[in-house]
């Protein structure tokens, strides 16, 4: 894994980490127990695209993914491009948009489209492709805005569940596809969270929930009593609990757990406290939970994560 740091526009990347490994990805063909499961992955992976990098995107995809500025291209898939740090652009026929960190792109199939990060700044990026009836189905419903660029919070989970997805792209296991595909879906959900949020019709309930979230973040209601914090925003918990689900792709509980999750991972990159001290220091009363917790949602140990 590697990580990146931005400092106003800048793009920094320590030396010891330029290596190949800045770049994973891989390429699938739907078998036939993915195309009876109604939805397959095609491709998944991650790069971290440095300012001296010159050409976008590297030359190793597979023609038919791999386009330059000057043509484009027209996928006949899926895809979720997440642009969690840096600066680009993207263009369709019709439009031209700034992309930001914390910018999420959706490709529909066939629409004509390019983007590559700023020169000056570079970005990181994830992307999954995925197809299937069952995918159509959803974006058949329109569920989603009739736009190709969303901007998502980092408290959305998106990040944790790309690194989920591509862990277990590298790992290679049993049920590989259907496992990957459940991933794609948790990230469909999260994007879907992240429009309701922007909605202006989410109205009163957004201000409740951003409200709910501030109190998480403050060190003085950070571990209130999620009933008791309900009551100070002048709700049942049964509808603050449903409601923040529906603004945040996740429950008030599993919502928290992902805030600790990432001061967590803050001292495991920027300190050389214990692990238990660490647990500790993020709200988890006991280490060997902090240390599943972290697992299943970081696909490696605290220990691990820390040493790349």
């Amino acid at each position: 894994m590697v990580y990146l740091t931005i400092l106003v526009d800048k793009m920094r990347v320590a030396q010891e980490q330029l290596s190949q490994r800045r770049f994973y990805f891989r390429y699938f063909r739907a078998d036939a127990k993915s195309r009876k499961w109604g939805m397959s992955v095609t491709t998944c992976g991650k790069s971290i695209i440095l300012p001296e990098d010159g050409s976008y995107p590297p030359r190793q995809h597979p023609p038919h993914y791999h386009f330059d500025w000057e043509h484009g291209r027209a996928l006949n898939e899926y895809q979720i491009v997440y642009i969690p740090e840096g600066y680009g652009l993207f263009e369709t026929k019709n439009q031209k948009i700034k992309i930001r960190g914390d910018n999420v792109i959706l490709l529909r199939p066939g629409l004509w489209h390019r983007y590559r990060p700023k020169p000056e700044t570079g970005w990181r990026e994830y992307w999954v492709g995925f197809a299937g009836p069952a995918y159509k189905k959803i974006f058949d419903a329109h569920v989603f805005p009739d736009k190709s660029v969303f901007r998502v919070r980092e408290s959305a989970g998106m990040h944790e569940t790309f690194e989920a997805l591509i862990t277990c792209a590298q790992e290679n296991g049993a049920a590989l596809q259907q496992t990957m595909a459940a991933h794609t879906c948790l990230l469909l959900a999260q994007l879907y969270a992240s429009t309701l949020v922007h909605t202006p019709s989410a109205g009163e309930a957004s201000r409740v929930i951003q409200h709910a979230q501030e109190m998480m973040l403050d060190s003085k209601t950070h571990d209130l009593p999620l009933e008791e914090m309900a009551r100070q925003l002048g709700t049942s918990y049964s509808s603050f609990r449903r409601t923040f689900r529906e603004h945040t792709g996740v429950g008030p509980h599993q919502y928290r757990l992902h805030l600790k999750l990432r001061h967590a991972r803050d001292l495991l990159s920027k300190t050389e406290l214990s692990i238990k001290e660490i647990a500790f220091q993020s709200g988890f009363e006991e280490e060997q939970y902090f240390c599943r917790f972290f697992k299943n949602a970081m696909g490696r140990t605290p220990s691990s994560y820390r040493k790349q």
